[in-house]
């Protein structure tokens, strides 16, 4: 007697498929997750690594790495690299970081950066690798009246000077709002977001304290779900969420600030 020969049938085949479908659909969104959250890992630990640099640098020299140390004269030097001019597309040299701890090059990079901000866009702070330096730490604008002199840039903070280190921000996920020139803009409504080696505090700083009637326009990108990963100064880095902002726009562009409303509690040295 002849069996029959099993074969699918055309509805068996597409109900397969179907459940196969189905199947993706419902793993895609965790597979994006755990990609998501690998380059985040991978994020953090560029910033812990800048983080450390700057310790191992701060043991060396007795002061943190300086953000601008000429900002106030030729103005072609900052902490990730130096620059031959100081027009808005100079691209900064990462070979001549003081920070060769950290081995900067463009594999660096924070892994969403590109997806995040336009990083072809003309800007004065570009080329820090999708990262800001605070810059009260990276200066010593809060020991000195006048914080825009010479000497306020040409030095960071000693390690003596930070009160809290596990409190006080180091280094973090940044980006700024910008015109088409690479001017800031003071609103969220316009502009686009470009690369900013600066991770910006809250307020202002005038005669070695807080000036709240100087209110500055957010860096602190979180543009990993929400979060931002942040270095601080006694060497650890995890990830926080935008506490606050003042702009509505900034927030819908993932630009915001950590900690309190009213001082600059995680970024002055107290």
């Amino acid at each position: 007697m002849k069996t029959r020969k099993q074969t699918f049938t055309l509805i068996e085949l597409m109900i397969v498929i179907g459940i196969i479908f189905i199947l993706a659909a419902l793993l895609a969104p965790a597979l994006m997750r755990s990609k998501n959250s690998a380059r985040a890992v991978y994020c953090k630990n560029n910033i812990k690594q800048l983080t450390t640099a700057n310790l191992v640098y701060e043991s060396q020299w007795k002061t943190y790495v300086a953000w601008g140390f000429d900002r106030a004269g030729a103005n072609l030097h900052r902490w990730h690299g130096a620059r031959t001019s100081t027009t808005n597309t100079a691209d900064y040299d990462c070979s001549k970081s003081p920070l060769s701890e950290a081995k900067l090059d463009t594999s660096f990079t924070c892994p969403v950066l590109a997806a995040t901000v336009d990083v072809e866009h003309a800007s004065v702070e570009k080329g820090g690798f999708g990262y800001g330096y605070n810059i009260f730490v990276g200066s010593r604008k809060y020991q000195l009246d006048d914080p825009n002199s010479n000497d306020a840039y040409r030095l960071g903070a000693r390690a003596s000077d930070i009160a809290k280190p596990a409190d006080t921000v180091m280094f973090a996920d940044t980006a700024m709002n910008v015109s088409s020139g690479g001017s800031i803009e003071p609103s969220g409504a316009s502009g686009g977001l470009a690369e900013y080696s600066i991770c910006v505090a809250p307020f202002g700083v005038k005669n070695k304290q807080t000036d709240t009637s100087v209110q500055n326009e957010p860096s602190m990108h979180f543009r990993h779900d929400r979060t931002a990963n942040v270095g601080w100064c006694d060497g650890h880095a995890n990830s926080r969420f935008n506490e606050w902002t003042l702009d509505a726009n900034w927030k819908r562009k993932n630009l915001g600030f950590i900690g309190a409303s009213d001082s600059n509690g995680l970024f002055d040295l107290e």
